[in-house]
């Protein structure tokens, strides 16, 4: 792990660099260089825990089911900002309305999401803190099989 992050951390200061200087992108260097240093933090990681235990990460379970599931999260989050920005008058009341309502029906379609699509099963639910009511839940919504 320790390799791992000296490697992680040179390729990060030097696309942070890159960005920067080169590119001149500003902040947005900043942002873009750390998501990479995570994501390369976390291959690198991954390769040496394949290397060292008999482990095989789940990829559909583990990254293409939430993907999907954040796409219709991201969805339904700009559908009901959209649509209260047009019903709601202006002001800073109302822009609050609007993002809480936003983010909670956001919240509710990810859980859905993952639910329905398998990425979360019912023993992994049971799990959870709170797993049992929230199975009771799922299945009132008939989220689980």
């Amino acid at each position: 792990p320790l390799k791992n992050s000296a490697i992680a951390l040179a390729v990060h200061v030097v696309l942070l660099l890159v960005m920067l200087y080169g590119l001149k992108w500003g902040i947005y260097a900043v942002i873009f260089s750390n998501i990479l240093f995570a994501l390369l933090m976390c291959v690198l990681n991954g390769r040496s825990i394949r290397r060292y235990l008999d482990y095989r990460q789940e990829y559909r379970k583990t990254f293409v089911l939430p993907f999907f599931s954040s796409v219709l999260m991201g969805a339904a989050a700009f559908g009901v900002s959209a649509l209260l920005e047009y019903l709601l008058p202006e002001g800073r009341l109302w822009l609050a309305v609007q993002v809480f309502a936003a983010v909670t029906a956001a919240a509710a379609v990810y859980g859905a999401g993952l639910l329905k699509l398998g990425a979360v099963d019912e023993v992994e639910l049971y799990g959870m803190p709170a797993g049992r009511r929230l199975v009771r839940i799922a299945r009132k919504f008939r989220l689980l099989p």
